[in-house]
């Protein structure tokens, strides 16, 4: 971002910069010049100038310096433009939603179609900025794009995309691999996620515990483990708790002498009552006759 100075001078502090990273890490890096920045106010979008005017190069290959003043104005209008759009696809691809991600993207490149700019550049450009998009996508979820695409190679990938059907094969294809991928982590989370709370249950049933415990030792959204749950087990957690209760206190009354209204404590139900008559709905049978049929065998 330029903040009251002249272009020219910016320009020089930039290429110190790359000289600098370079000598201190090897990395060639490329720098975005957003027009000057009055204020504080402003610099949402000097960021976003600057953050275009790389987007616009990015396929030129890394160690460039890009004012936005150097990038044509009806392109940076067609990238503002079309910046909603991805946001969208990129917001479905986040939760492994692979047919509203290429739904959205359909919807997309007819847009496209009936906008599309001159430039040479700017199918190359967006299919950058969507794969840049991706790793960040990825990157925060501590999860390496060549993990998914081991043969991924930016630069090959953007030389050979050059209209709207080479945007659509390559882009395809990054939504269907990331998006399974994604789906796939996600059922790995989602059954471990289960196994836990099938886990806590067995091991804390005798207390007072709720679903908001739970999703706190897993770290979701009580609604959202909730609704796993449902999915995952064709039960409510009530249920699975219930059972898993009725299932100890059927132990107890099998290999013990102690009275009901104690077994019914100790499996975490402090009404008496309420316990027997939830043990007759699971089991057919009163506590009583449970452990009388028992010892009859």
């Amino acid at each position: 971002m330029i903040i009251q100075a002249d272009e020219l001078y910016i320009i020089s502090l930039a290429e110190e910069i790359q000289e600098q990273i370079q000598r201190e890490v090897l990395l060639s890096v490329s720098i975005g010049i957003s027009e000057k920045a009055y204020g504080y106010r402003q610099f949402t979008n000097a960021f976003y100038q600057s953050t275009d005017a790389l987007r616009h190069k990015y396929y030129l290959g890394d160690g460039a310096i890009i004012s936005i003043s150097d990038v044509d104005e009806s392109l940076t209008k067609q990238n503002i433009k079309f910046r909603n759009d991805f946001e969208l696809i990129i917001d479905n691809i986040k939760v492994g939603n692979r047919k509203a991600s290429l739904e959205k993207f359909d919807s997309l490149l007819r847009k496209l179609k009936a906008n599309l700019p001159q430039d040479s550049s700017f199918i190359p450009n967006m299919a950058a900025e969507f794969i840049i998009s991706l790793q960040r996508v990825l990157a925060e979820r501590n999860i390496g794009l060549y993990k998914i695409m081991p043969d991924f190679n930016l630069y090959s990938i953007l030389n050979e995309c050059n209209t709207i059907p080479d945007l659509k094969s390559v882009l395809t294809e990054f939504i269907n691999k990331v998006t399974e991928f994604i789906q796939s982590r996600n059922r790995n989370l989602n059954c471990a996620a289960v196994k836990r709370v099938d886990e806590y249950i067995r091991k804390y049933y005798h207390m007072d515990i709720t679903l908001n415990d739970l999703s706190k030792e897993v770290y979701l959204n009580p609604n959202y483990l909730g609704r796993l749950i449902k999915k995952e087990t064709g039960k409510n957690f009530s249920d699975i708790l219930t059972e898993v209760r009725i299932e100890k206190a059927k132990e107890l009354l099998k290999n013990t002498q102690i009275k009901t209204y104690e077994i019914s404590e100790r499996v975490g139900i402090n009404d008496s009552r309420y316990f027997s008559q939830l043990f007759r709905k699971m089991t057919g049978m009163t506590p009583t006759e449970y452990r009388n049929t028992f010892f009859k065998l």
